[in-house]
């Protein structure tokens, strides 16, 4: 069998099959471990294979120090200058294959730092923040490869930075496009653009608050023209809430009220039903008009910007003006009234002749002086008033004059709202 295993070893040899005349090798040797020139022919056949076959040649070398204790005493000088032979090539291999690996940890070593060298090349500067943003995660991945806790926190704080820098530039720029473009906006839209605006500049004052003094200082300069263009936007959005405003106080001065948003509608609902209508003409056209300013009223905090502002307090003035002529006119027709009232009672007295009690219960009941409600008349009218009561009250006994001043002062008047 060992003769056999040792032929077909040879041949495989031949054949350049060094790997399985190893095996055939192996064989016959484990069939006569004592001679020799099976361990000199296993030798032989290790020199072809391959150093990327480590395991092999170790399992070879080891056959070969194994047989050191097998072979005759006269055969181990040779035994051990093939394993020593083999055990040099395979520390050769060992060094060559660390080499190699130290060279290729060097070079992605340095390609690593030449990957976070480009990178912060690319971030030195501002520019499409998702674009900054996706290289800054990328080079954050790489750090923690390489542990280096400096570099970590820079990218770390630019990150944040960018990524809240980011948020505001994409709630600035469309207000910036909507508002340059002068494209249809209404109040409620504006409303919803102060209120992104507000939320912008919290974010850009809470970025101020981070650390930033590690990324470049091309960065931290973005947070005051951000603060610039959040301030232009607001200025901008007032001046059309401002113009909005002057459009909607315009309508309620011209009485164009259907023309307005829902939401005004609604709104000044709340002071039609405060003052309702329920007087005579004048007090109706005075309720109208309190209406109106009430309204106008409303809206003058909304319009902030002075020239608009000075022009809608000059219809506020005319309407105020209105307002106390129309006041007048309705006290100087409870003048016209009360005295019409007073003389025709006085006409009556003259042509009583003499005037007794039964006539002045006439002037009481019929022409019903005590409607006058003395608090509302000027001085001219109170003089007119005054007369015909003395002459009531002159005419009665001490217990009838009382009842009749206790009906003067008593009785229901007619209000000034009922004119």
């Amino acid at each position: 069998m060992p003769k056999k295993h040792g032929k077909k070893s040879q041949e495989l040899k031949v054949a350049k099959d060094f790997n399985s005349a190893l095996i055939y090798g192996i064989n016959a040797l484990s069939s006569n471990p004592s001679q020799i020139k099976y361990y000199a022919n296993i030798a032989n056949l290790a020199e072809n294979i391959s150093d990327a076959d480590a395991a092999r040649l170790e399992e070879v070398l080891n056959i070969l120090d194994a047989g050191m204790y097998k072979v005759q005493a006269d055969q181990m000088p040779e035994l051990s200058t093939l394993a020593e032979s083999l055990r040099k090539r395979i520390s050769s291999i060992r060094e060559t294959k660390l080499a190699e690996a130290e060279q290729k940890q060097q070079k992605a070593e340095q390609e690593l730092q030449n990957t976070l060298a480009e990178q912060w090349k690319k971030l030195e500067t501002p520019g499409n923040y998702q674009e900054q943003i996706t290289v800054c995660q990328q080079r954050l991945a790489l750090l923690q490869q390489d542990n280096d806790e400096t570099e970590l926190k820079k990218t770390s704080s630019l990150l944040t930075y960018l990524l809240g820098a980011n948020n505001i530039e994409n709630a600035i720029h469309p207000i910036e496009q909507a508002l340059n473009q002068n494209q249809f906006i209404d109040m409620d839209q504006l409303d919803i653009i102060a209120a992104k605006l507000q939320s912008a500049y919290a974010a850009t004052i809470n970025l101020m608050s981070h650390d930033l003094s590690a990324i470049p200082e091309a960065y931290p300069a973005q947070l005051k023209q951000f603060a610039n263009r959040i301030r232009t936007c607001e200025t901008k959005t007032d001046d059309l809430k401002a113009k909005f405003m002057q459009q909607v106080f315009d309508c309620v001065y011209t009485d164009s009220i259907d023309s307005l948003p829902e939401r005004f509608k609604s709104q000044f609902n709340m002071f039609d039903e405060a003052i309702p209508l329920n007087g005579g003409e004048l007090t109706t056209r005075l309720q109208l008009l309190s209406r109106k300013a009430a309204k106008l009223n409303a809206l003058l905090p909304g319009i902030t910007n002075n020239n608009m502002l000075l022009e809608c307090k000059k219809k506020m003035n005319t309407l105020s003006g209105e307002i106390d002529n129309l006041q007048k006119a309705r006290k100087a027709a409870y003048q016209m009234w009360a005295v019409d009232k007073c003389k025709t009672a006085i006409d009556f007295h003259e042509r009583c002749n003499p005037f007794n009690d039964e006539d002045a219960d006439s002037i009481m009941n019929h022409y019903k002086i005590y409607e006058i409600d003395v608090t509302l008349l000027t001085p001219e009218s109170m003089e007119i008033y005054q007369y015909i009561r003395a002459k009531v009250i002159d005419e009665y006994n001490g217990t009838k004059a009382a009842s009749a001043m206790k009906i003067l002062a008593l009785s229901q008047k007619k209000s000034i709202e009922e004119f």
